[in-house]
């Protein structure tokens, strides 16, 4: 079987609906822990808490849409969907590769 036969709609939205779920829950329960994996302290640090357990609701609500079209037929809506998924993941991609080398940068000058 073909590695492409396992990339489906289905076995995507299933993946990013677990994975966006594991990070909500742990930025909404444990914000404090979550910021630390991110490397991020200062004198703000309860608003950073508040702004990282918002950030975790969002991601529990994008995860619980993942998961409930997971099952969806081929459709505009789906294809929608994809089109949101690929932009949506390809910005976090760029700014997660973007932010480190701007960080090491800055540490040079």
């Amino acid at each position: 079987m073909a590695y492409m036969d396992y990339l489906t709609f289905k076995t995507l939205t299933t993946a990013s609906a677990v994975l966006t779920l594991l990070f909500g829950i742990a930025f909404l329960l444990l914000p404090e822990q979550a910021l630390d994996a991110y490397d991020v302290t200062g004198a703000n640090m309860g608003e950073m808490q508040s702004l990282a357990q918002l950030f975790g609701t969002a991601l529990i609500m994008i995860a619980l849409i993942s998961w409930s079209v997971r099952e969806m037929e081929d459709s505009d809506i789906r294809r929608n969907l994809n089109i949101a998924y690929i932009i949506g993941n390809s910005i976090g991609t760029i700014v997660s590769i973007i932010i480190p080398i701007e960080d090491r940068a800055n540490a040079l000058i």
